[in-house]
């Protein structure tokens, strides 16, 4: 496959998003009334990994149409930075989603508040800490703040026409956890994993019994003994 199931599972646009419904409704949600009058600004996002701060990044890419680029502050070097002060002088806008921002020190915080300068450089952060701990206050000043909240059960279950693929995409990872206790078997909990997103119910048996007997069988890649026994 091109695209691995995190990113094909990826919501795209707001509508398709799960939780955070304190900021994402119809009637006061902050961050859909954001996007319906086409108000791009510069934001932070924090909370707990895994709730969706990165994902709806993307999502006002999408839906403003227009450039995005990633500077990761625990991996990127400093000549990135470079790159983002040409892009900030350009005359289309960019949304530059910055990570791990709470890694920088205040110079490169205030290099970032430089580049806010231009309109067309648009900051958007992500961040598990609280950003009232870690951020430059004139940069934080400069930004609009959004707390990310843990998921609920409720909110998980809301959304009915896809509670099928919900049920099929947990079924696919208790599989996975189940048989993937050792490295080897990591390609066949893959197969067991897609299939089980299928629509047809018994995919995921019929893809797990058919990788099985071809495991047995040495119609894969050379496996150690000591996997094949176990």
């Amino acid at each position: 496959m091109d695209k691995s199931l995190a990113t094909i599972l990826r919501p795209t646009t707001v509508n398709e998003t799960v939780g955070q419904c304190h900021l994402i409704n119809d009637r006061s949600g902050i961050i859909s009334r954001i996007l319906n009058q086409s108000f791009l600004a510069s934001l932070i996002f924090y909370g707990n990994a895994g709730v969706g701060k990165s994902t709806i990044v993307q999502i006002f890419a999408n839906d403003f149409i227009c450039p995005f680029g990633i500077f990761s502050a625990a991996i990127d070097e400093k000549g990135n930075l470079e790159i983002l002060s040409k892009i900030a002088q350009n005359t289309v806008p960019r949304i530059n989603l910055i990570q791990e921002i709470q890694r920088t020190n205040r110079d490169r915080q205030d290099l970032f508040l430089q580049y806010l300068g231009y309109d067309n450089f648009i900051l958007m952060t992500c961040t598990t800490v609280n950003p009232y701990f870690v951020f430059n206050p004139a940069l934080r000043t400069r930004c609009l703040l959004f707390e990310f909240k843990q998921i609920s059960s409720e909110e998980m279950s809301f959304d009915t026409k896809n509670l099928d693929l919900a049920i099929r995409e947990k079924l696919a990872i208790d599989t996975f956890h189940q048989i993937c206790m050792t490295e080897g078997l990591i390609p066949f909990g893959s197969v067991v994993t897609e299939m089980a997103l299928s629509e047809k119910s018994n995919s995921p048996g019929l893809a797990g019994q058919k990788a099985y007997n071809d495991a047995l069988l040495g119609k894969v890649c050379p496996t150690s003994d000591y996997i094949k026994r176990n």
